[in-house]
């Protein structure tokens, strides 16, 4: 084969036929095909300057240079070496200054300034003239007394959120990447920490935060730290909020879970849990823990760990007792009818005689229908309740046999 990779080997030599004379004196056709075949096969493996043609696959430079290469106006073009570096931002940072809220750069990080230094500057537009499609850029304020407001939507800025970022020291950043029309934010420092909202048109799970350890130990964890430099008492430490539109279609807080900084101080911290609904129209404060359960605006705030402090009443089933008037329906009528449904009426015997009540008394130091058994605190109620109208009774009895002595 003649033709061998970038190498040409001739098949025959004319000069060496000729003279070895004979049949050899004369061009013979066959030869001279094979000979200009093998011509054809490396013309066409040869990529033309005036690109009509295309490799056919990749090609080594052998350590040389392409040189003299044209600007790259697409993503896929080839970049030259200063392109390269200007995407990098391996250029030392710049300083551009606003005119007119738009700013002019020539590489990839640079710093903004105010138009003639101007307290504070929008920043509505950021030429790209000297990017491609593609480039990243990163930027920051020139100067710390000097704010720039890089807006949102106004130019050809779009950030997270929709919402702007005022640059106040020379130490925040912002990443953005050109997609042929816009900037788009890639990336804020944390100072400029900003909320995200996940939006679904359905009803169901928006976010899952799943864990697949198979430990005991606590996970997945969700975190709500507040990184102040500066903790105080009484500072919000975050909240729950479930919030819905009202009527007029405005976002409303319909109830709310969150915490309060009640003191900061090393190794003896305090803090609250709070709940709060609204209720005509105002957020409302339910309750909160602190060292106990206070409940709506009661005084005195909690009174230790498992107590409860309220500011109104306690009501089980619509009732703050059950009220056993049972007791008195069977010491007038001898049966229980009218009260029967309620809670204890089925196991109540009725009064027992005073001797008996003495008897019991002595026996066990309690009074009848007392016993060690766990009980709430309605229940005990009902029970002291109970024993009201039992002592009401003997009173009346008692006064029947003084009026009859005194006859």
């Amino acid at each position: 084969m003649g033709w061998s990779g970038s190498t040409f080997n001739r098949l025959y030599s004319w000069v060496t036929d000729f003279q070895a004379g004979g049949d050899a004196l004369y061009i013979d056709a066959e030869k001279m095909d094979e000979e200009f075949d093998e011509f054809k096969e490396g013309l066409e493996a040869l990529l033309l300057r005036d690109g009509s043609n295309s490799p056919s696959a990749n090609i080594g430079w052998g350590n040389n240079k392409i040189t003299n290469l044209g600007a790259p106006t697409a993503s896929s073009d080839a970049a030259r070496y200063n392109e390269v570096l200007l995407s990098l931002g391996k250029y030392a940072t710049a300083t551009f200054t606003l005119s007119s809220d738009t700013i002019t750069p020539t590489q990839a990080i640079f710093k903004i300034d105010t138009e003639s230094a101007a307290s504070t500057d929008d920043v509505d537009t950021i030429t790209a003239s000297s990017f491609a499609t593609g480039s990243v850029i990163i930027v920051s304020a020139a100067n710390a007394s000097r704010d720039v407001v890089l807006k949102d939507g106004t130019g050809n800025l779009e950030n997270y959120n929709d919402e702007d970022i005022t640059l106040t020291d020379v130490d925040q950043f912002v990443m953005y990447h050109y997609d042929g029309t816009n900037w788009e934010e890639m990336w804020r420092s944390r100072s400029l920490e900003y909320s995200q909202t996940y939006t679904t048109s359905s009803a169901g799970t928006v976010l899952t935060l799943l864990s697949t350890d198979a430990t005991a130990s606590s996970g997945p964890n969700l975190v709500l730290r507040r990184d102040s430099a500066s903790p105080a008492a009484s500072d919000l430490m975050g909240t729950l909020s479930f919030q819905g539109d009202d009527s007029g279609g405005n976002a409303t807080t319909y109830a709310q879970v969150g915490s309060v900084l009640v003191d900061p101080t090393n190794t003896s911290e305090d803090g609250r849990l709070f709940i709060q609904t609204m209720i005509a129209g105002t957020l409302t404060q339910e309750g909160y823990w602190e060292g106990g359960l206070v409940l709506g605006s009661a005084t005195g705030a909690a009174k230790g760990v498992g107590t409860i402090n309220a500011a109104g009443d306690i009501y089980k089933n619509n009732s703050a007792y059950t009220n056993p008037d049972y007791v008195l329906e069977h010491y007038f009528n001898g049966k229980i009818e009218r009260f029967a449904e309620k809670e204890g009426a089925d196991k109540y015997e009725g009064l027992i005689p005073l001797d008996a009540l003495r008897d019991y008394i002595e026996r066990h130091y309690r009074l009848p229908g007392i016993d060690d058994e766990a009980a709430g605190a309605f229940a005990r109620s009902d029970t002291a309740l109970l024993k009201i109208e039992e002592l009401t009774l003997y009173i009346l009895e008692l006064e029947e046999r003084i009026k009859q002595l005194e006859e």
